[in-house]
């Protein structure tokens, strides 16, 4: 384990870590964190990060970067991680050689850009400007929850969730909407009937899903498309509740 004079730390392993942030999660789909363990000598960080430094504390030195660190793993699965010394912070200067860097972000906006793929970006860049907010608050809910990027598919001028197509995403400018098409028929979706939402199947191919608590929050309304799956259209933010438990639902058809 070395660190080079442009400051940058191998031989990294990638940790999964999950967050919870309460009952609105889901515990099949957690926060996912970017966290990588290193081995650097708690005097080479002194070295580095100079009067920036904590005091010494038992265990493994942290240190937070702006953004997610990400590099490209070798034959090994190892990456080699760049770090700054002027915007990255040193939480704590540990008394063995284990370094963890996290992803640490100063405000919404760093955490929504942080998540967002080459794909989610071209989606959001695409969008007329009456769809922009909802869009940005669409992706920002699904990313939060579902780590993937989108794909446009030209042919049928939809955004393909990658690496595994359970839903897609439609601009529809004409209506001022989002089109969401996600795996299975809408009677797949009645289980999702609980103490926070009902559901009502007027006839065998829709299903209307509604939020309990109508504060600020209104239904969406799935029909049956074609393939074995289902289509509903996101017209406001309000809808957005009933619709992240949908594509919670739909996240189980996950390969």
């Amino acid at each position: 384990m070395t660190i080079k004079t442009q400051i940058t730390i191998e031989d990294a392993a990638e940790l999964t870590w999950y967050r919870y942030d309460g009952e609105d999660d889901y515990p099949e789909n957690p926060h996912v964190l970017h966290v990588f363990q290193a081995e650097v000598e708690p005097s080479e960080l002194r070295r580095i990060f100079g009067s920036a430094s904590p005091h010494r504390v038992e265990g493994v030195s942290i240190l937070n970067v702006l953004g997610h660190p990400h590099g490209t793993p070798d034959e090994d699965g190892y990456v080699t991680l760049t770090i700054d010394p002027e915007s990255d912070e040193l939480l704590a200067l540990g008394s063995v050689p284990v370094l963890l860097v996290c992803e640490a972000f100063d405000n919404e906006e760093e955490v929504f850009q942080a998540r967002q793929g080459p794909g989610d970006k071209q989606f959001l860049a695409a969008l007329p400007t009456e769809l922009k907010t909802l869009g940005w608050n669409l992706v920002n809910e699904i990313r939060s929850k579902f780590r993937g990027d989108l794909l446009l598919n030209k042919k049928v001028r939809r955004y393909v969730e990658t690496p595994d197509q359970w839903f897609t995403l439609k601009p529809q400018p004409q209506s001022k909407s989002i089109a969401i098409t996600v795996r299975g028929r809408p009677s797949t979706y009645i289980e999702i009937e609980d103490d926070e939402f009902s559901t009502v199947a007027p006839d065998e191919k829709t299903l209307v899903i509604t939020p309990r608590d109508y504060v600020n929050k209104t239904p969406v309304e799935l029909k049956q498309d074609g393939g074995g799956s289902s289509r509903f259209v996101v017209k406001n933010s309000s809808q957005l509740p009933a619709a992240l438990r949908v594509l919670a639902r739909a996240s189980k058809s996950r390969r």
